[in-house]
């Protein structure tokens, strides 16, 4: 509809957007205010200048009216089985990073049955964050399928203090001990360091076994 619009008008895209926004209205209330005559008039004599007749264009013009009652919902019908089908391919042969883009544009709602089928396919290992290899955003590794939390989803973990870790991070190397990130980091506050002990943020360096609570320090 917007194509054969902007065709048959010569009008720019934005404006064939507006037809498209104001056909779909329309359809839910038949009643033609001022902006939609404006369109359709403009749709006709711009037909009838391509040398058809008022009859012709104005049947054109119905066709038009009727297509945007299930035209949307056929677009988007096809548009959802193609990208349901390449997300289960990526899910089936890229799961490593099927899974980081998933749990990243995640709702927090979501999370945990997302972590639940993770864990049930054994495919992938989701583990604590770690001061020294999680990112602002989720970060895997290749080598051992894991998946590492973002830094920015644990409680209290605001840009500022987020920034510094990283600058710090990429300034001196990675991290060696707690007190060797306290000693360098300064704009994360006592809370923050709290908080990014419990979600397990130092336990490789510290050497301390892994915990199974750790996600409940994440949702904000």
């Amino acid at each position: 509809s917007m194509l054969a619009y902007k065709i048959i008008t010569d009008c720019t895209m934005t404006e064939s957007d507006q037809f498209r926004k104001i056909i779909t209205k329309l359809h839910e209330n038949q009643n033609l205010d001022e902006k939609t005559l404006k369109h359709k008039n403009a749709f006709i004599n711009g037909y009838i200048k391509k040398e058809v007749s008022e009859e012709y264009a104005n049947n054109v013009w119905d066709k038009l009216i009727a297509f945007s009652g299930y035209g949307f919902n056929i677009a988007h019908a096809a548009s959802y089985a193609v990208l349901g089908y390449y997300s289960l391919w990526f899910k089936v042969y890229f799961p490593l990073e099927f899974w980081v883009a998933s749990l990243q544009f995640s709702k927090e709602e979501l999370i945990v049955a997302k972590l639940a089928e993770i864990n049930q396919a054994g495919v992938v290992q989701v583990i604590a964050p770690d001061i020294n290899k999680s990112d602002v955003q989720f970060t895997c590794d290749k080598d051992t399928n894991k998946i590492y939390w973002s830094i920015t989803s644990i409680k209290f973990c605001g840009e500022v203090a987020v920034h510094d870790i990283l600058e710090q991070r990429k300034i001196g190397g990675h991290f060696k001990s707690l007190n060797d990130f306290i000693s360098r980091v300064k704009k994360a506050n006592k809370r923050v360091i709290h908080y990014l002990i419990l979600a397990g943020c130092f336990d490789e360096i510290e050497n301390i076994r892994p915990h199974y609570l750790w996600c409940i320090f994440f949702f904000r």
